[in-house]
């Protein structure tokens, strides 16, 4: 087997890793989220491997596809080291205040706090769903949210959570280490819901649905405090450093 390390996202909004291919089988090596460390939760039982084999032609269909919601229309990234620096506070700082504008004011209403909010309307609007589709919409969702699925909205908030207590012991800012610790909470908020949507998946009640519409309508005010905080300190971060 050659031995590579490559980040693909072979559909949309999921990436995996390719580790490696074996041209004698036609066949990548995979590692995606359901590892033995870290099985999956599915409605069939648990699922847990170390890693898939996938043949070429599987792959270049994944790569090709066109399917919404983010097709992968064969997008791929590189990057070029040749100008590294080192950390520094006022790129910790512009990194930050990026992920801020993009989160608050978004391409499409799809995406950032505008799709939180859309998705706490929309889900009210399931309650014309029949039971089958009611509860394939919540395991759909369930794994779109849940560390089941990838790098979902919990574990997305912890992610960036921690990365924030620790850019802030490097800034040497105390209330960017309390917004950091902020997010860690609204991490299990967003896991909560994900919790709801398993129950929708497995009972198809539709008087879930209110329940889990004020829950996320919660988390948009919440996120949206919290990145307004967020956007503000690093303002003022970085006119302390001109």
């Amino acid at each position: 087997m050659k031995k590579i390390i490559e980040n693909f996202q072979p559909l949309g909004g999921h990436a995996i890793v390719l580790f490696g291919y074996d041209d004698e089988q036609g066949v990548f090596y995979v590692s995606d989220r359901d590892h033995s460390t870290h099985p999956i939760r599915t409605p069939k039982g648990m699922i847990a491997d170390n890693y898939h084999l996938v043949s070429y032609e599987q792959m270049k269909t994944a790569r090709a596809s066109s399917s919404r919601p983010f097709p992968a229309n064969n997008k791929y990234l590189t990057f070029d080291f040749t100008n590294f620096h080192g950390i520094n506070k006022i790129c910790l700082l512009s990194a930050i205040t990026a992920v801020c504008n993009k989160m608050l004011n978004p391409a499409a209403k799809l995406k950032g706090i505008y799709g939180i909010d859309k998705f706490s309307k929309e889900i009210l609007k399931w309650t014309s769903f029949e039971n089958t589709k009611m509860r394939v919409a919540g395991i759909t969702n369930y794994f779109q949210i849940s560390a089941d699925g990838g790098t979902g909205g919990g574990i997305f908030r912890k992610m960036y959570g921690n990365f924030l207590i620790e850019a802030a012991e490097l800034l040497d800012y105390s209330r960017i280490r309390v917004i950091g610790r902020q997010f860690l909470t609204l991490s299990d908020q967003w896991d909560n819901v994900a919790d709801d949507m398993w129950k929708l998946s497995q009972s198809g009640q539709s008087e879930l649905l209110n329940q889990i519409s004020k829950k996320t309508i919660g988390l948009h005010d919440t996120e949206f405090e919290l990145l307004s905080k967020l956007a503000q300190e690093c303002a003022i971060g970085l006119l302390e450093l001109q």
